[in-house]
Formats: structure tokens, C-alpha cells, sequence
């Protein structure tokens, strides 16, 4: 971490100027760095004082291939808060974020092949731009055969394609995993994966059981940010993930970002990525609520292990409560409602603060909207919430983010 500190402050004005006073301060006395003031500040993060953000802009909306300026390559995020993040990374950096999707192989006991290549098929974004599409694009080896396939594509196009491809690794978005779990179910889809990796949206019990009961095999979980690449994963005994410690030095924090305990649950993470040189990321902000286990993994990994990912300050809803007060509901009481829906998919969006949105896709014959509006009514009224309007949509597919993943729940702007 000292190397990371000492070159940034010879070479990005910002933190020169962020960090002043602070040079020696220990870590934790550091000031936490959002997206938002990344972004504003930009051209003056990154190292490579040559680099502007409007050329990276005007590289990527002309784009035709290679990396910009020969040099760097590019990442963004999806922009689901309304603020779109671009990240660059030299070829140093970038072997780094490669390696820590190797790391994910490796833990899930999957090695590349030697006699033939490893086949692994991903259903996730062809966005150029996307973390995972970039990684598939540069990953190719005589020792890894990789097949991309867009989550937007129709359902039969890519039941198609992986029953042409017969993947023995399926990695995707848990929405697109759990689709097509239930085609291999209904016998459409015809694959034998060795393993089903899922990332980048939260993997609830119901996608692991769709899984399980469709392969046969027990889901392993990435994860997966835009800004660092693959942080963590679980191992084959499925404890919960090992955080990447030796990659990126986590603190998991409360709202004034102070230190939690293990065993409750973060309000954010600040990420200190020990590799970023071209634009460090010093205390850097996701809002990622994690809980820490107490426990060790018994297979004897050093690293913290995470035991539940709960979702992102923006799937916190606010409902009005009895007295007028808003009530904080947690994207867990929300999970727990609806894992036991017999259906393909689903979605809870906020349409008011006593006004709910319940999307649910492919629901089977079985399903009670009564019953369900009925637990939804009791459950919130426990919680001490006011009266609520639910209503219930039932789309042909559901709403994906510019880079195609499915927001579980998604309150108000």
C-alpha cells in the first residue's frame, strides 16, 4: 500500500491535493473517495498526466477495435445510479484483473485444459466496455476456448448456441443462470457444465436451488466490480467467499465509515486496490452492504470470508411509516418474500413511498397473487409501515441496465 500511496502523490495532482496533510496518516484516517468525485476530478486522478477523459471519451464512441492510444484499457460501469464510471488500466494492471478471474477458476477446482481447451461459456454483456466482456476478449488461449453470448439475445438463440457449444463452465447474471436452469428442466437446453458460476447480481437460494436441481451441481458465487475486477469467490466448500486481500484491502463500514463488527452487516466497502497505478483507487466507495463471518473456511485460505452480500444502498427502500416517519427495509426482508415464488425471475420496484411494483416473470400455475399480496400487507404492517398500494406486473421478460443485469429491487431515485 505504501507504493501505491508514494506514487500517486508524485503523480496525481488529486490526491496530492485530497490526501494534503495526510501523507503518513494511517489508512483508516484517510477521506473515502466516491464515484462522484472520481469522476469530477478525473483528469486529475489519473497518473498519466497526458491522458484526458474527453480523449478516452471520444475513443470509445468511435471505436473500431484495440485499446486506446495502444496503450490502456477501458472499463465502465453500468450507471445504474445515474453516474457512469470510467476506469483505465496499463497492461501491467490489466494481467492483474486477468489473474483474479483465474483465481475464480482455481478456487472453484477448474483448471484450464492442457490436452484440449477449456470450454467456457458466458451469458452476460458483449458490451466492449463491460468488465467480464473485456476479460473474455483477452483471455483466449490455445488453453481456454471461450463462447460470449449477450443476455439480450432471445431465449431460443441462446439455448441454440449452448447446446451447439456444450459448455463444461457456464458463468453468467444469476436472472439469466436461473433461465435458463429452468430450460434444461423443461429439457430444451441439453448442457453437462462441471460447474455454474453466477456474479454481478446478488445469487439467492432460489437461483442456487434452480441450479442444483438442473445440473446437479452446487452454484459457486463471484465477486465481481467494474473497478477492480473479480475480488472474490467461494470455494468448493461453499462457506461464503474469500475476499482477494493480497489484490485489494477492504474496509467494511458503516454510514460515517466507521468499522463494523463481524457479523453485521457494512452500510459500504471501501476498496484500496493495490494494483491501480494509472488511476489509483485510494479508499474508493462501492455500496455494497457485506457481512463478515466470524468463522474460517475449512479450507485453510487466509482470506476474510464474507458470509452474505445483502445489495447496494440504492435497493434500500423507504416506505412511509404509521406515524409518518419512513421505515428502512433492507433488500433481505424483500429476497425472503419472494424466493419461494414459483417463477422464472423477479423484480421489486418503488413507485411511490407507499407504492410498490411487484414484477414477476413466467409465473407458474400454481402461484396465489391473493396469498402473496396478502404476506406483502402483514409482513410491512409488522415492520410498522402504513398502509401500501402493491401491485403486480407480469412482463415477458424483465428490465436489464444498459449493461444487461437485472436489478432485484430498485427504490427510488
Amino acid at each position: 500500500m505504501k507504493k501505491l500511496r508514494v506514487y500517486a502523490y508524485a503523480n496525481s495532482p488529486f490526491y496530492k491535493r485530497f490526501h494534503k496533510g495526510l501523507y503518513d496518516a494511517p489508512l483508516k484516517d484517510l477521506p473515502a473517495l466516491t464515484k462522484s468525485e472520481l469522476m469530477k476530478n478525473w483528469d486529475e486522478v489519473i497518473t498519466d498526466r497526458e491522458v484526458k477523459l474527453k480523449d478516452v471519451q471520444d475513443f470509445m464512441d468511435g471505436w473500431q477495435g484495440g485499446k486506446f492510444r495502444n496503450q490502456y484499457f477501458i472499463n465502465i460501469t453500468g450507471g445504474t445510479t445515474g453516474l457512469k464510471g470510467i476506469f483505465v488500466y496499463d497492461l501491467d494492471e490489466w494481467r492483474a484483473v486477468l489473474a483474479s478471474y483465474g483465481r475464480n477458476l482455481s478456487f472453484a477446482n477448474i483448471g484450464l485444459g492442457v490436452i484440449r481447451p477449456l470450454k467456457n461459456a458466458v451469458v452476460a454483456s458483449t458490451n466492449p466496455w463491460h468488465v467480464t466482456s473485456t476479460v473474455g476478449s483477452t483471455s483466449r488461449s490455445r488453453f481456454l476456448l471461450n463462447l460470449r453470448i449477450d443476455v439480450t439475445e432471445p431465449i431460443d438463440d441462446i439455448i441454440e448456441k449452448l447446446n451447439a457449444f456444450q459448455p463444461e463452465v457456464l458463468s453468467g447474471y444469476p436472472s439469466m443462470v436461473r433461465l435458463l436452469a429452468r430450460q434444461q428442466i423443461e429439457g430444451r437446453l441439453k448442457i453437462s457444465p462441471r460447474t455454474v458460476d453466477t456474479y454481478s447480481e446478488a445469487q439467492t437460494e432460489d437461483v442456487r436451488t434452480a441450479i442444483s436441481k438442473a445440473w446437479g451441481v452446487h452454484a459457486f458465487n463471484w465477486y465481481t466490480v467494474t473497478e477492480t475486477g473479480s475480488i472474490g469467490s467461494d470455494c468448493p466448500e461453499h462457506r461464503g467467499l474469500h475476499f482477494y486481500q493480497d489484490l485489494v484491502i477492504p474496509e467494511f463500514v458503516d454510514e460515517n465509515n466507521q468499522p463494523v463488527k463481524p457479523g453485521q452487516y457494512s452500510a459500504k466497502v471501501l476498496v484500496t486496490v493495490l494494483f491501480s497505478r494509472t488511476l489509483p483507487l485510494i479508499r474508493y466507495q462501492l455500496d455494497d452492504s457485506i457481512r463478515l463471518t466470524k468463522e474460517t473456511c475449512p479450507c485453510g485460505r487466509p482470506f476474510a470470508l464474507i458470509d452474505d452480500i445483502q445489495g447496494r444502498i440504492q435497493e434500500i427502500i423507504h416506505l412511509t411509516g404509521k406515524s409518518g416517519e419512513l421505515v428502512t427495509i433492507q433488500s433481505l426482508f424483500w429476497k425472503g418474500l419472494m424466493e419461494k415464488v414459483p417463477c422464472d425471475g423477479w423484480q421489486i420496484i418503488q413507485k411511490g413511498r407507499s407504492n410498490l411494483a411487484v414484477v414477476i416473470l413466467h409465473v407458474e400455475t400454481s402461484f396465489n397473487e391473493a396469498d402473496l399480496k396478502q404476506r406483502f400487507s402483514s409482513e410491512l404492517v409488522k415492520l410498522g409501515v402504513a398502509k401500501s398500494s402493491i401491485e403486480f406486473e407480469y412482463p415477458s421478460s424483465l428490465q436489464r441496465s444498459s449493461m444487461g443485469k437485472v436489478a432485484l429491487i430498485r427504490a427510488l431515485e
